[in-house]
């Protein structure tokens, strides 16, 4: 009789071990992926800080040969294009964030095994 609940001790502890272990591997696996996909959004913000940095070099050169030379007034049309950027992008901040956060929502809930599908 004690050998039957000593099996079943061991059996039930190995069960509890395997099912922390599993739960641990589940959490890196989704950590790690919440954590590539962030570095892959800190590249392309910093890339694309890099390129509007240019392009608003490039804009502001070109606004000065349309304003006849002044190169302040080609930076000030260049800020004010940033201006109304930003104005846009702050009217578009819900449906941006909703979009991140169901990405997110997705990687958090989403099952390993049906990634290629």
């Amino acid at each position: 009789m004690m050998n039957i609940i000593n099996e079943w001790k061991d059996k039930i502890a190995r069960y509890l071990d395997v099912n922390v272990k599993l739960v641990k591997l589940n959490f890196i696996q989704h950590a790690s992926r919440i954590f590539g996909y962030f570095i892959f959004v800190m590249i392309g913000f910093l890339l694309g800080f890099a390129i509007l940095m240019y392009l608003g070099l490039a804009l502001a050169e070109w606004f000065t040969v349309l304003a006849d030379g002044s190169r302040i007034a080609g930076f000030f049309m260049t800020v004010g294009f940033y201006l109304l950027l930003c104005a846009v992008l702050y009217a578009l901040r819900k449906p941006i964030i909703k979009a991140f956060a169901g990405k997110m929502i997705k990687m958090l809930t989403e099952n390993p095994d049906n990634e290629d599908k």
